[in-house]
């Protein structure tokens, strides 16, 4: 009974509508894009925190704080996050999160103390959580064909390990100055 209901299940909802092959890779590398900066602004500040720290003048708890804001808030609102999506649509949820990220790597790049940076972590992890269960659902309903899904989510997957690897790469350029540090989120 239950290899019925797998070979069976469909990954599209009722009224989902059926996108165009070009659509369904165009939404790929739109989710693509969001998954590898939300994880690579997990990792970018490994090489940038001791300029950061000189720079705004930040205790070893502030510095803490600046790398753990990110992850903490990020991982403990995913499941809630994600259930919303499922409630009021995971497109919205992408996109709304899409605009408190952008909105909070402003406020991160021209922050002028450790606390409005802390802030600004803690706020772009909120937008973090709310695309990153949207990426993988999008994908889900978009690719209706078996094969195309796993190819959809092995490069979902990838890019979720290469933002992770790149983000002590692009720090470390970026960290020698504070507002070079800052800047490349």
């Amino acid at each position: 009974m239950v290899e019925t209901i797998m070979t069976t299940s469909t990954p599209l909802t009722e009224g989902t509508p059926h996108l165009g092959r070009r659509r369904r890779w165009t939404l790929l590398v739109t989710v693509g894009t969001g998954l590898l900066l939300i994880t690579l602004d997990n990792s970018i500040l490994y090489t940038a925190l001791p300029t950061l720290t000189r720079e705004l003048d930040a205790t070893w708890s502030e510095s803490l704080w600046i790398i753990n804001a990110y992850p903490l808030v990020m991982t403990g609102l995913l499941l809630g996050t994600g259930t919303l999506g499922d409630r009021l649509g995971h497109r919205r949820m992408f996109l709304s999160g899409l605009i408190v990220f952008g909105l909070a790597s402003f406020m991160a790049a021209t922050a002028p103390t450790p606390e409005v940076l802390i802030a600004a972590r803690g706020l772009l992890a909120v937008g973090a959580a709310a695309m990153m269960p949207a990426t993988l659902a999008l994908i889900r309903v978009s690719f209706p064909d078996e094969r195309e899904r796993n190819i959809a989510i092995s490069v979902w997957g990838s890019l979720s390990v290469v933002g992770g690897a790149l983000g002590p790469i692009v720090g470390a350029p970026c960290s020698s100055t504070s507002r070079g540090a800052r800047s490349s989120w």
